[in-house]
């Protein structure tokens, strides 16, 4: 199975949102977290 980049990057940067909104749930910022994700739009503007 080969690795394409436009996918892998993506679900990566997914994995690294859960994680720090996980994180920030912890602090009590849990919701700040879940709804800055205009990351995805900088991944689809950068193909």
């Amino acid at each position: 199975m080969t690795f394409n980049p436009e996918v892998t990057a993506p679900l990566l940067l997914l994995i690294f949102r859960l994680c720090n909104i996980g994180r920030r749930k912890e602090k009590g910022e849990g919701e700040k977290g879940v709804r800055d994700i205009p990351i995805w739009e900088n991944v689809k503007v950068s193909r």
